[in-house]
């Protein structure tokens, strides 16, 4: 009941408050029309007090446009009113001022005219001293000019007793003169024929020196023809050289094809190594496939125990990281084992032991700088992170796609971020424990690959692109497009320089950040399943299921190589190749097999050459040197 009251009396104040604002703003409402009213039969427009009562109701009434008219007019004439009244102030104020600036400048005329007649007054004054000074002055000088008149006379006397004597010397001098012109007669004469004498001289200096002229010309044209002479002389012998350059690898190459086809396992490698030796001393290609092929045919079973092969996976060998300090490589594959091989080993076979074993198809390895963390993805939605240093501890275990396999990934130098792509479209930026989604693609990013200054990742997709993306911002550029195709491997040179992409055809694409496009080599006759560049930069390798490796020499004179020069190719009884690597140094590109053989080449074709001699007890006969090598170059030990 209280409450009842107590709301009652409320709304009682707030009725009376409302009521007697409607009243006011009728009054203000009525009050308007009267006096629009009035106005009309009258013509008297609102006051200023009148518009400040109707100010606050102004915008709460119901008024007819022409009372809405009526009040503008109203502070108009208001506001003109104001105006006029101003302006009448003003013009007051400007007569008044006009008034007193004529007064102040007849006061100052006055002043002025007061002071003029006193400095005259005093000019005056100053001009009668100065008259009396003049007068006085004038005495003076007239005294100094009586002194000066008596000076003048003895002047005078002198100049009259100089001129006699001048008289008699200008008698003398006459006499002067006249021997002078006889003395320069005598001269001229003696000039005359002293010009003819200087013509004269002058005449042979000039043949003198058209001679010393003829003689110079005949000296450089002599000089020119001799430098002609042996730049012709070194021209032929560079000529001769470079033909004999190239006739000498031309040789070495036939030596080393040569090789291959000799059933003689002591003739097949003296004429390997013999041609090895013609490539080296030549200067040829020493990535060239023809030598580097001779070589490894001709080395005997035993000695091929030094590329060390060895069966560590029951399945293909899908993926190899090789650790920052050059000692280890890792190994995965379709067997779902992790295996950690020991590089430096001399042993026949690459030691290895296992790290991990799961029941399902690993995929892609990528380790981190500080060689500590080891991610590996597989065909399940789940990278698992190992910790290197604690190889008892249990992988991290992250899904960075929630349910989508993962097709590749990326460690970042920071050793606690990575990029990975997956089969949902996306890449993602994770570390250890989350993940963000770095860009939505419109085709899965099959392989993955990071520029050495992180600024950007580069991916090749299913549908055959070849893409980058800016890892700070997501912003995607595209490089390149091959329809019906697909980008299934692509890699940044370590210096940035390059990046190389193989398609499912087995063309290559390598672009030259410094110069901009790309450039197709050809060579590999299935899809390229994985690229490698070594640690200087100077090797490229590319792996294909057709078999073989190809390694690529990326500087020759500063042009990449596939221009000019074949790829070393490596080739072995192997089926598909899955991976590749190379070893720290760059001595040794690590390969994976479909079959499951993990093997290792030697990039320096000396390491094979010089295991050459070491299994003979010959060297070739003069006989065969003729048969196989001819006349020239002359008979020499292959092996000392």
């Amino acid at each position: 009941m209280i409450f009842e009251l107590s709301h009652d009396s409320l709304a009682s104040r707030v009725f009376a408050k409302v009521s007697s604002e409607e009243k006011a703003r009728r009054k203000v409402e009525r009050f308007i029309k009267e006096r629009y009213a009035y106005y009309l039969a009258q013509g008297v427009l609102l006051t200023q007090k009148d518009l400040e009562y109707i100010g606050v109701y102004l915008d709460q009434v119901a008024l007819s446009p022409e009372e809405h008219q009526f009040i503008r007019k109203s502070r108009f004439a208001i506001w003109r009113r104001w105006l006029i009244g101003i302006i009448t102030v003003v013009g007051v104020i400007v007569i008044l001022a006009s008034i007193a600036v004529v007064a102040e400048v007849q006061r100052r005329k006055a002043v002025a005219s007061e002071k003029r007649a006193k400095e005259n007054e005093k000019l005056a004054a100053r001009e009668r001293a100065d008259a009396i000074a003049q007068r006085e002055l004038a005495l003076q000088e007239r005294a100094r000019a009586d002194k000066e008149a008596e000076k003048a006379a003895s002047e005078a006397k002198r100049a009259e007793e100089e001129a006699t004597r001048a008289e008699d010397e200008a008698q003398r001098a006459e006499e002067e003169a006249k021997r002078a012109e006889e003395e320069a007669k005598r001269a001229a004469e003696e000039a005359e024929k002293a010009q003819q004498n200087a013509e004269k001289a002058e005449a042979a200096r000039k043949k003198a020196d058209e001679l010393r002229e003829q003689a110079e010309t005949a000296r450089k044209k002599a000089d020119d023809l001799r430098i002609q002479a042996e730049d012709a002389k070194k021209l032929a012998e560079e000529e001769e050289q470079k033909n004999r350059r190239l006739h000498m690898l031309s040789l070495a190459q036939s030596l080393a094809v040569k090789s291959l086809q000799i059933e003689d396992t002591a003739t097949r490698a003296l004429l390997a190594k013999q041609a090895y030796i013609f490539n080296e001393a030549y200067s040829g290609n020493p990535y060239d496939p023809s030598i580097y092929g001779g070589l490894y045919e001709a080395l005997s079973g035993k000695e091929k125990e030094m590329f060390q092969e060895a069966r560590g996976h029951s399945g293909s060998v899908r993926s190899i990281a090789v650790s920052k300090d050059g000692s280890h490589f890792y190994t995965t594959g379709s067997d779902g084992r992790l295996l950690k091989w020991d590089v430096l080993s001399e042993e026949d076979a690459i030691p290895y032991q296992e790290v991990s074993a799961r029941s399902v198809v690993q995929r892609v390895l990528s380790i981190s700088t500080d060689d500590r963390w080891l991610i590996s993805t597989s065909s399940s939605p789940i990278v698992r992170i190992f910790d290197l240093d604690n190889p008892e501890s249990d992988a991290i275990e992250l899904k960075p796609h929630a349910k989508a396999p993962i097709w590749d990934v990326a460690f970042l130098k920071d050793n606690q971020h990575f990029i990975s792509a997956g089969s949902d479209n996306t890449l993602q930026y994770c570390n250890f424990g989350t993940c963000d989604t770095l860009a939505f693609v419109s085709s899965d990013v099959m392989s993955l690959a990071l520029s050495p200054d992180e600024f950007e990742v580069a991916g090749g997709t299913r549908h055959g692109h070849v893409k980058t993306w800016d890892i700070e911002t997501g912003e995607e550029i595209e490089l390149f497009h091959k329809s019906q195709s697909q980008i299934l491997s692509i890699e940044y040179s370590h210096d940035g320089r390059f990046l190389a992409a193989g398609d499912r055809e087995g063309v290559l694409y390598i672009w030259d950040r410094n110069k901009g496009g790309a450039e197709d080599l050809y060579g590999h006759k299935a899809r390229i399943s994985d690229i490698a560049f070594s640690r200087d930069n100077r090797l490229m390798a590319t792996a294909s299921y057709d078999g073989t490796v190809r390694v690529w020499s990326l500087y020759d004179n500063q042009n990449i190589a596939g221009r000019g020069k074949s790829p070393l190719i490596l080739r072995d009884e192997h089926d598909w190749v899955m991976s590749v690597a190379f070893s720290e140094d760059g001595e040794w590109v690590i390969v994976g097999y479909k079959d499951g053989i993990t093997k290792r080449w030697p990039t320096d074709v000396s390491v094979m050459a010089d295991k050459i001699c070491g299994q003979l007890k010959r060297n070739l006969t003069e006989r065969e040197w003729l048969k196989y090598i001819g006349a020239d170059p002359p008979y020499a030990p292959t092996c000392e």
